[in-house]
């Protein structure tokens, strides 16, 4: 009886094999194929979806931290970003629309933010499945081919789950450059798969015009996908053409025009000379203040000392895959300053070492699997440890693309791990509980818990600080921003000593002297404020924030005049510093300027970036002051939908309508705060006020007689009841309750109104 599939039949006279195919091999199984794929995948899918969002879940809730503030809640741009004003504009407009887009649905809302980033994440990892499930099932390597599945599974779930991830994904605005980056890439590869494995001549052209319009789309992302072509080509060498130089030719078109649009387009973004310096070594980059990485804050960061120090920084990069459980957002690294320094000497050693190792492999297999995963790494990775050179000396975040290719190295250690594990335990019952027990616990669970420890690190400005001002605490930003967190929730004396730290750390660090005089401030010492805010504007006298900040003190002293000053320097050198317009409208009330806080109010929320409830509720107040009643409901109408339920907006906005003769509005408004506070006077006068107002003194009257024993505490109530009475024909009694107003002796202005009521009724 023969078997399914090839068997093999002896021939007794001849001594050799002879391959048989029984006809029932030959009938096509495409169900159980088709339903066997579609299992694993769908299955995998879910699975990885759901661990990735059970990790990270919590961090929805999160504030933005660090840059994040800068470049989101703090960029006054993003109210004004359309796709049509941004497609093409730079290298990371995709970023800057996407943040557009989230404004428009949730504001400075971070749940939206964190969810778009978290989903990035999860679609790489199941590409990543995707990938290397699809090629590994199709290599000729036997032993990657038997466990395509378990490597895939593995090298995706090990890139979401991660700890070194965790800066990418809870960082938003690297999870959006990163992430789309890394996206975009690895949605080209998989057009290349379909394309290179395509049943027809349709599918190819579909998968090419796909892979074309994501290449466009990708040099907006960020620029690292500048290497989209090498990590394309690479893919397809080690994956599909397995070595064969003539199985990779007939993609060469492929390759060809993503390359060109990749690389054209580029070309035209970043101009000629950028590219023309970048080869020329004459790219150079200043220090961040606080967060110095040469010898001194002045000296400038030169190509060749970034390239000799970045050995110890790939050195980092590669270890924190295997022990990322003292990862920070900040080290505290200085650049390499010799050629014989022994942090050039060592890792440089290191890194040769694992060169030769890769040579030797690659020499023996030009299609090793077990190498394309380091080279993966180093070339995703060679943009930003080699001659470009930057104020970060090493981040995290920057690893996300190249991570692939060292998890996948780690997989298949893991795997081959499994394997001999397995082959050591001689109970068939034991086996694989066992190898998979000591993987999950090995493995898996540390690296979640690692990844639940780390996303707490974000979960709050005192928690990242404290953080980084652990693991460098020779930096001065993590001081002075653990300081200004202390700030932020009124704890200013405990400040004044992250921020005296900051300072010793950076004499030119601007931000610390900025913050310590306002700590200074709330603490009663004026002039040490005053005095730390002149030296902060003499080391940088372009700075709006020292200039808002000496205008308060200047106001506190009295000092009227030289606090305009500061504020008007302050918002010429930004026009959109709303807190500044702000404080200059306090200012202008102040010195009884009405039209000129008006105005400043107006600016502070229309024309800069306080467009929040503060600035809405000044400029409605003052407008309403002004007698400008239709932008008043304008600004009240804005502060609202930030603030549906601020009654003081919808009580302010129901006078506007009132004097809009927009009574029925002002009347539901009114009504609805008379339902939550109906003991309250104001709203029961407003709400007769506006009945009669309406030309309905009936309805005024009843609203009016509720409020008959507050006479001797508001006079006025006579008055609404006499005009009332009067209205209704009703004289007598309309002099009865201005001769009771008479009796409770009222000022003149209300006596006024009483007299000139009286001598209409006579």
């Amino acid at each position: 009886m023969y078997r399914m599939g090839t068997v093999q039949k002896v021939d007794v006279f001849m001594k050799k094999s002879v391959k048989i195919t029984p006809i029932e091999s030959l009938v096509p199984e495409p169900v159980i194929v088709s339903r066997y794929q579609w299992l694993v995948y769908s299955s995998a899918f879910f699975l990885l979806s759901i661990i990735t969002f059970a990790l990270y879940w919590k961090t929805l809730s999160y504030d933005f931290q660090f840059d994040d503030l800068a470049n989101i809640s703090r960029l006054f741009e993003i109210r004004h970003n359309t796709l049509k004003s941004l497609i093409f504009s730079g290298t990371r407009w995709i970023s800057y629309w996407l943040n557009a887009l989230l404004y428009h649905f949730c504001h400075f809302n971070p749940w939206g933010y964190r969810l778009v980033d978290v989903a990035i994440h999860c679609a790489n990892g199941l590409l990543i499945f995707s990938l290397l499930f699809s090629c590994l099932s199709k290599v000729k390597d036997g032993w990657f081919k038997q466990h395509a599945l378990p490597l895939a599974w593995l090298t995706a779930l090990l890139f979401l789950i991660h700890p070194v991830q965790t800066q990418t994904v809870c960082y938003v605005i690297q999870g959006q450059l990163e992430g789309m980056a890394t996206l975009s890439i690895l949605l080209i590869l998989q057009c290349l798969v379909w394309y290179a494995f395509a049943p027809s001549s349709i599918v190819q052209a579909i998968s090419f015009s796909i892979a074309i319009v994501i290449a466009i789309i990708a040099t907006g992302t960020k620029e690292i996908a500048i290497l989209t072509p090498i990590l394309a080509f690479l893919w397809d060498w080690f994956f599909i053409a397995q070595g064969s130089w003539s199985s990779l030719r007939k993609r060469f078109l492929f390759h060809g025009i993503i390359t060109g649009l990749i690389w054209l387009s580029y070309l035209y973004l970043l101009k000629p000379d950028f590219f023309i310096e970048v080869f020329g070594l004459s790219v150079t980059a200043a220090n961040n203040q606080g967060n110095v990485i040469t010898a001194a804050a002045g000296q400038i960061i030169t190509p060749f000392y970034w390239l000799i120090s970045q050995c110890k920084v790939l050195l980092h990069y590669l270890h924190i895959f295997i022990w990322p459980f003292s990862i920070s957002i900040d080290y505290d690294w200085k650049l390499v300053h010799s050629l014989f320094a022994l942090d050039f000497i060592i890792p440089a050693a290191l890194l040769v070492f694992v060169a030769i190792i890769l040579w030797y492999i690659l020499s023996r297999n030009k299609s090793s699997l077990i190498a394309v995963g380091f080279l993966w790494f180093f070339i995703s990775m060679a943009p930003r440890t080699s001659i470009i050179p930057s104020a970060e000396l090493m981040a995290d975040y920057k690893t996300y693309l190249g991570s692939l290719g060292l998890l996948f190295a780690l997989s298949i250690a893991i795997v081959f791990a499994y394997n001999y594990i397995c082959s050591k335990i001689t109970s068939p019952r034991l086996k694989k509980p066992v190898a998979q027990g000591a993987i999950v616990a090995l493995v898996l669970i540390p690296l979640s818990i690692g990844t639940l420890m780390r996303v707490t690190v974000w979960s709050s400005g005192l928690a990242f600080w404290e953080d980084v001002m652990m693991k460098a605490p020779g930096k001065a930003r993590g001081y002075n921003n653990y300081g200004a967190e202390l700030s932020n929730r009124d704890r200013y004396q405990e400040s004044i000593s992250y921020f005296e730290k900051a300072i010793e750390l950076d004499r030119l660090y601007i931000d610390p002297i900025n913050n310590i005089a306002v700590s200074y401030s709330h603490v009663g010492e004026i002039d040490k404020a005053i005095t730390a805010l002149e030296k902060s504007l003499k080391l940088n006298p372009l700075f709006p924030e020292g200039y808002n900040n000496i205008a308060a003190m200047y106001r506190k002293k009295g000092d009227l005049e030289n606090a305009e000053k500061a504020l008007l320097n302050a918002v010429k050198l930004r026009p959109y510093y709303g807190k500044a317009w702000y404080n200059l409208g306090l200012l202008y009330i102040d010195q009884g300027k009405k039209e000129q806080a008006w105005e400043s109010f107006k600016n502070c929320c229309y024309k800069a970036d306080l467009d929040d409830d503060t600035g809405f509720l000044a400029f409605g107040k003052s407008s309403i002051e002004l007698e400008r009643y239709d932008d008043a409901i304008e600004a009240y109408h804005r502060l609202l939908k930030i603030q549906p339920r601020n009654e003081e907006a919808m009580f302010n906005l129901g006078y506007a309508y009132v004097h809009t003769k927009q009574y029925d509005k002002a009347l539901y408004l009114y009504n609805m705060l008379n339902k939550a506070h109906p003991d309250d006077p104001r709203l029961i006068i407003n709400i007769g006020q506006t009945y009669y107002e309406k030309g309905e003194p009936a309805n005024a009257l009843v609203y009016f007689e509720q409020l008959s024993c507050e006479k001797e505490h508001i006079p006025s109530i006579c008055i609404y009841l006499a005009r009332c009475y009067q209205a209704l024909g009703s004289n007598t009694q309309a002099r009865a309750a201005l001769k009771e107003l008479y009796a409770l002796n009222p000022g003149t202005r209300v006596k006024k109104q009483a007299d000139q009521i009286w001598a209409t009724l006579t």
